[in-house]
């Protein structure tokens, strides 16, 4: 909504919580977590001279490793060499866009920033900020606070360089009817298939010719290595059951975290905002607004005159309503006069940076404050839950220094209670429970462990989940037996050369069709038949993509004449394909709304392509130098 941007300030709640993680970070990682900015970072690439250093592209592909894995459906084999090299590009690009944004002194507000942040879903419990929900959202992807408000910050600053350019792009009217034409365009087509699966049943692979293929070819036949892992395992949820507290420890923690349970005044308020900008002045904008203040004053319904005159569209079609909101949330003229009025009271004309308001109080609610006897479960369950935490900090660092200590897991599992586990056997593209965690698979394929067989550092599976993790069985890759894989090679070198004969088919169909011959006389000839399609268009239903693609890639037929080529489909089919006729839709028979809406794509489209160029040309003018 246009009036709602927090007011930043370093009293505020946000402030608090950013502070609150940054120590948390310190606490977890030590100091050397500050000191490491203060040494010679070696650099993987410079761009017009400005550094990439190895520790930011490292972050970054763990980052990416972990979004591709979360977003996977089942398991990768993730390429690692691509992985750092499209890193690392996408890292160059951000500092050219950055460099780019510098130079055209954009701006985004740190308090615009906080609001943003206020607003993701991902740090919400039931459509409120949580302050523990951001802190644990954070670092489970690696973000400091402080880095991940820097990230927001130069993502919307390359939001606007996109949306400038984007803005202006335009066509002309004249191509937007041509690309109408042509969007809405259906042709007549028919086409001859050759299936290789019918080829390919008549094919023989003999016995030598697999053998030949195996032995040229044996890395494609390579066994996965997998690794069997025994580990323990430590959750903040099975501590709470360990938790034990006097009733007088209740009551003061009831004392302590009043404020927490408590609910300030929220008001339910409305408004009409006549914007100021550069074609309304400041004077126009406070007589317009005098002007419904008096008609209101004089009986005209307070919403009605919002719906028909508030500039503000996120509220105007709501008679202005705003809903409940605490103070604070509304930038400060707004905000006191909105809290200095009574019920049903409309306020004077206030003026903001918006323009000018009527704001008017629709409903109050009072601020509460719980008594102890009814919230009395929900503080058990939160201080055993804060107990649980400090147990579980505890436990995690002795479990960290027992474990490095330790030659394998026993110790650690006696003296913290824990039971050994084993997570079975998986790749390197991970398996399933812990082992589809991206660090678990990284801990269990590093040297550390196959060739030291140490015990790993304590892995964070989530906040509320530790792990510590030691090899129990390796099975390293070999070369799979050609038994195994007969039959799979005899199925691909026959569907390699059903697709030749395929290819070949359609080509000498394509020369005979372009010689002269009978369309029917060319389908006997190969023992097809012609599949017919009138009026197709560019989505056309129930017909192959690629068939569809490749008729109208085809040229417009002469009159009474056909237009030939082939294409490959998915699968390995070929086809002939022949279009007889072009039919293009009169300029006066496409609806107004349906131009209009094509114009605005075609103008997008314009505007993406003006910023891909954009960045190309920032590249091919930047010095960049690579050292990685």
């Amino acid at each position: 909504m246009l009036l709602q941007r927090m007011r930043e300030g370093t009293h505020g709640i946000l402030a608090k919580i950013i502070v609150a993680a940054i120590i948390l970070v310190f606490a977890l990682f030590g100091f050397g977590s500050i000191t490491t900015f203060l040494v010679n970072i070696p650099e993987v690439a410079t761009v017009n001279g400005e550094d990439i250093t190895e520790q930011e592209m490292l972050i970054a592909v763990e980052r990416n490793r972990q979004r591709i894995l979360g977003n996977a459906s089942q398991p990768l084999d993730i390429d690692d060499d691509e992985l750092t090299r499209s890193t690392l590009n996408d890292l160059i690009e951000r500092e050219l866009l950055s460099q780019s944004a510098d130079r055209l002194e954009l701006f985004y507000s740190d308090e615009r920033i906080d609001q943003d942040m206020l607003n993701t879903d991902a740090f919400q419990i039931d459509g409120k900020f949580d302050a523990e929900r951001f802190q644990l959202t954070l670092r489970s992807a690696g973000y400091s606070p402080v880095n991940y408000k820097e990230t927001i910050k130069s993502e919307r600053m390359y939001e606007q360089v996109n949306r400038g350019l984007g803005a202006s792009g335009f066509v002309t009217e004249a191509e937007v009817l041509t690309s109408a034409r042509l969007a809405q365009q259906t042709r007549d087509i028919a086409f001859l298939k050759v299936e290789v699966d019918k080829i390919k049943a008549d094919i023989t692979v003999t016995d030598s010719q697999v053998e030949q293929y195996y032995a040229e070819h044996q890395q494609e036949f390579m066994t996965d290595e997998t690794v069997n892992l025994h580990y323990v395992e430590l959750l903040k949820s099975d501590l709470s059951d360990d938790v034990s507290y006097q009733e007088a420890e209740l009551q003061s923690f009831y004392e302590e975290e009043k404020d927490r349970y408590s609910t300030q005044e929220e008001r339910r308020l409305a408004h009409i905002l006549i914007e100021i900008n550069d074609v309304v002045s400041e004077q126009a904008a406070k007589d317009k607004i005098d002007g419904i203040r008096e008609r209101i004053t004089k009986g005209e319904p307070f919403a009605d005159l919002a719906v028909e005159l508030s500039e503000d569209t996120g509220s105007a079609a709501e008679g202005g309503d705003l809903g409940f909101n605490a103070r604070g949330i509304f930038v400060t003229e707004f905000d006191e006069a909105a809290f200095s009025l009574s019920a049903n009271q409309m306020s004077e004309p206030v003026l903001t940076e918006f323009g000018y308001h009527i704001i008017k109080l629709l409903e109050v609610r009072e601020a509460t404050i719980p008594e102890f006897d009814d919230i009395v479960d929900k503080l058990d369950k939160d201080l055993r839950f804060s107990k649980a935490e400090e147990l579980f900090v505890e436990q995690s660092a002795r479990l960290s220094e027992i474990s490095y200590e330790s030659a394998d897991l026993q110790d650690p599992a006696a003296e913290l209670g824990l039971s050994i586990q084993t997570t079975g056997h998986f790749g390197r593209s991970g398996g399933e429970g812990i082992s589809a965690n991206s660090q678990v698979v990284q801990a269990a394929f590093s040297e550390d462990l196959l060739l030291d067989n140490n015990n790993s550092d304590v892995i964070e599976i989530d906040p509320n989940h530790h792990v510590v993790v030691r090899i129990y069985q390796h099975e390293p890759s070999e070369v799979s037996q050609l038994s195994s894989v007969k039959e799979e090679i005899g199925d691909l070198l026959a569907s390699n050369v059903a697709r030749i004969q395929a290819k070949e088919q359609t080509d000498e169909m394509l020369t005979m069709l372009k010689g002269g011959s009978i369309t029917k006389f060319v389908a006997d000839q190969f023992g097809l038949e012609w599949s017919v399609h009138a009026a197709i268009n560019r989505n056309q239903l129930g017909l192959d993509a690629q068939i569809v693609r490749g008729a109208f890639r085809l040229p417009r037929p002469a009159e009474g004449d056909k237009s030939l080529g082939t294409a490959l489909l998915g699968n390995g089919d070929s086809v002939v394909i022949s279009v007889t006729k072009v039919a293009d839709k009169e300029d006066n028979s496409l609806p107004a709304a349906e131009i209009r809406n094509l114009g605005r794509y075609l103008a997008i489209q314009q505007g993406q392509n003006d910023y891909m160029e954009f960045r190309q040309q920032l590249k091919e003018k930047a010095e960049i130098t690579r050292t990685q």
